[in-house]
């Protein structure tokens, strides 16, 4: 009796020393766990929340421009319609000087010509002698009433031969618009397909109302080197009306909006910062900070889509 009595005392002795162990064993797996995670999740390279780590090679690559917040001016700019057309005085029509019958056709619409380059040859009615019908001014052949065979009169015209390396870009302006408008102001010409406008500034208001619009109309002289205007085209303009100063700006580019408020990323040694900011007044260019951010603190100014996208997958990867 007093044997059982004995083992039984000794078993519960037993385990009961093994309970702490056991506990204390669990517990060092635990921390064990934890430690593991947390050295996983700064293989990540997470920064903190709202930074966006980038190496110099990378910042280079995604062309993300760093600029200092600062003064800047803005411009305010009055859209308006409007359509291409030649400069008169680069437009030549092309006669034959006596009547005859076309002989031959040398050059037809599309070609570009030189002044002097033969365009014609013409049988006269008067001797039967043969002579040429020159250009003389050069451009593209953009009308032709020549054709082989054909009786002309004299002086009818044959070519038309436009030069088109500058052009008239002529706006309509409303009445409601007429004061805000005038000679001298600055103007971006925009045409359908061309990211960048052609810059060039206003250099004629018509005196004359039109009857039908009650509309006048602004011209602007544009140099078209690449001939990628051309007569007839519609194109959108930007007149600069007016001009102010703001205190500090950053470009369009720079300015995101995530979850539906405007932020400006800056840039120190930890990396691009989410910074929310308040925006003002706007251009094509720049725009107006009026909190957030201060003057002299560098910010990406191009390309910053790329550091909103980053900082979205960051905070998935933060939040799984």
């Amino acid at each position: 009796m007093k044997k059982e009595h004995f083992m039984k005392l000794f078993i519960l002795v037993g385990v009961s020393a093994l309970f702490p162990m056991a506990a204390l064993a669990g517990d060092g797996h635990e921390h064990g766990n934890e430690k593991e995670e947390a050295e996983e999740g700064g293989e990540h390279g997470h920064g903190e929340e709202g930074i966006v780590q980038l190496s110099e090679e990378a910042v280079t690559n995604s062309k993300i421009e760093i600029r200092d917040a600062g003064p800047a001016t803005l411009a305010v700019r009055l859209r308006v319609n409007g359509r291409i057309s030649p400069v008169s005085s680069n437009v030549a029509h092309i006669a034959s000087r006596f009547a005859g019958v076309i002989r031959e056709v040398k050059k037809d619409i599309g070609e570009t010509v030189e002044a002097g380059d033969v365009l014609a040859i013409i049988e006269s009615n008067q001797n039967l002698q043969k002579f040429e019908v020159r250009a003389f001014k050069g451009g593209i052949v953009t009308d032709r009433h020549a054709t082989i065979g054909e009786s002309i009169k004299e002086d009818e015209a044959l070519f038309v031969v436009m030069d088109l390396s500058q052009l008239w870009a002529d706006f309509t302006i409303f009445q409601r618009d007429i004061a805000k408008v005038k000679i001298g102001q600055a103007v971006n010409v925009y045409i359908s397909g061309r990211a960048e406008p052609f810059k060039s500034t206003l250099s004629f208001i018509s005196p004359i109302v039109d009857d039908t619009t009650q509309s006048r109309t602004a011209r602007a002289v544009i140099t078209n080197p690449d001939n990628t205007l051309a007569p007839g085209a519609f194109v959108t303009g930007q007149v600069a009306i007016a001009d102010y100063q703001v205190p500090v700006a950053v470009t369009y580019e720079g300015i995101q909006t995530i979850e539906g408020k405007s932020v400006v990323f800056t840039k120190d040694e930890d990396g691009f910062e989410k910074k929310e900011v308040s925006v003002g007044r706007s251009d094509e260019t720049y725009s107006e900070i009026l909190s957030g951010i201060k003057e002299g603190e560098k910010y990406a100014a191009t390309n910053s889509f790329i550091l909103k996208a980053e900082l979205g997958k960051s905070e998935a990867e933060h939040e799984h």
